[in-house]
């Protein structure tokens, strides 16, 4: 029965890892075949699986296998990022994206106002002993204090949200369309091949439109001209910036005509569309709500007030150090007022923003994926040649153990 057991999970292994090895390293599925139909311990069944596999392997590598090579090439390079999250020690010096670089002028401002502060109360004949008031127990920076920490931690919170509902919407994006093009390979069934390369076409409009969405969320939408669209049915993976209403209207008028729109399994794919539209619009209410501009302006004036009296509180004890000591609260405080502005609006650049790029990639590689294992409809049909789970109960059966 072991050698049962062998010969028949062999060809499944085989088969196995060299789907995993072809579509998730990107090497040529190829040798990986090659290798496969040369088993220690086969059976009739093994070997048509086999052969079966080496040639949908050799279908697939006939398509265009470069942009997906490329596409898992670019993924890689995006990962190398800097923005990639870290628990070890050295991230303290990683100054590059921190606050440090942008506040650096206003920090130098703090430090130059603290300086001032010392000199007037610390040169002069004991300044404290005339003016009689206790400058380190001043109840002002108390309350302001209490006051400040509130606004801050509210604007912090719903900064990340912000970030935070971004990525769950991108996300949802990518699902929708990996379901859209998975519905559209399996049941749109096609008879000729203009058909076939028109399902094609519309599928490669699904990244289209994740690109669409990114360039609207950072450069804004632009109407595009009639040239620009008759470009983008012959490279649908050109980058242009065509609104996301626009795709999904292409996508809309070629289910239109389409037979499964005449079946019950016209649902998923309407819903998926509402969904695309609903979620772009969605973040696009992201992009275009910012916080309250009487909210945003008190924050700073209270935050100028408070840095200002900072000083004040802190010469009679820290003396000459309060010019140390004042500029790292300043950076403290700046620091969070300025990390919570850059979450605010997710969808720029930065090494702190999304990284939409890398999600446009990953979606393309998924639709990739799709369209290399997508077939004609007249071969639909055709059987995988997966061994039965049943046969080693046969040899069981049958005394082979």
């Amino acid at each position: 029965m072991g050698d049962v057991i062998e010969a028949t999970g062999n060809g499944e292994f085989l088969r196995m890892r060299d789907f995993i090895v072809a579509t998730g390293n990107g090497a040529d599925p190829l040798p990986l075949a090659n290798k496969a139909s040369q088993p220690t311990l086969i059976n009739k069944q093994s070997q048509s699986t086999l052969a079966s596999s080496a040639t949908l392997f050799s279908r697939w590598s006939s398509l265009d296998t470069n942009r997906h090579l490329q596409s898992l090439s670019r993924k890689a390079e995006t990962k190398r990022r800097t923005n990639v999250v870290t628990s070890h020690w050295k991230d303290l010096l990683r100054v590059s994206l921190s606050a440090l670089p942008l506040l650096w002028r206003q920090l130098v401002i703090v430090a130059v106002w603290s300086t001032a502060v010392c000199l007037a109360l610390l040169l002069p004949v004991d300044a404290f002993q005339v003016m009689r008031v206790p400058l380190n127990s001043m109840p002002f920076v108390a309350v302001t204090t209490i006051t400040l920490n509130l606004l801050l931690a509210f604007r912090n919170n719903a900064a990340y949200d912000r970030f935070w509902e971004g990525r769950k919407l991108w996300s949802q994006m990518r699902s929708n369309i990996a379901n859209f093009s998975r519905y559209a390979a399996a049941f749109d069934k096609t008879s000729s091949l203009e058909e076939d390369l028109a399902k094609q076409n519309a599928i490669r409009l699904l990244p289209q439109f994740a690109n669409a969405v990114k360039d609207s969320l950072r450069f804004g939408i632009t109407r595009s001209s009639e040239s620009s669209k008759a470009q983008q049915h012959a490279l649908p993976f050109l980058h242009t910036s065509i609104p996301p209403a626009d795709i999904i209207m292409e996508l809309q008028q070629y289910l239109t005509p389409r037979p499964i729109m005449k079946l019950p399994s016209q649902g998923p794919f309407l819903a998926i569309l509402s969904a695309l539209i609903e979620q772009s619009i969605q973040l696009q209410r992201i992009k275009t709500t910012p916080p309250p501009a009487a909210y945003t302006i008190h924050l700073k004036q209270v935050l100028f007030i408070y840095l200002i009296s900072i000083p004040f509180t802190l010469v009679r004890d820290l003396r000459w150090l309060t010019i140390l000591v004042t500029p790292l609260v300043a950076f403290v405080l700046l620091g969070i007022l300025l990390i919570s502005a850059k979450l605010e609006d997710p969808f720029g650049d930065d090494a702190v923003d999304l990284r939409m790029d890398e999600y446009v990639a990953d979606i393309e590689e998924t639709v990739e994926l799709v369209l290399l294992n997508m077939v004609r409809s007249d071969e639909a049909k055709r059987s995988l040649d997966w061994i039965e789970p049943c046969s080693v109960l046969n040899a069981f059966n049958k005394g082979q153990f």
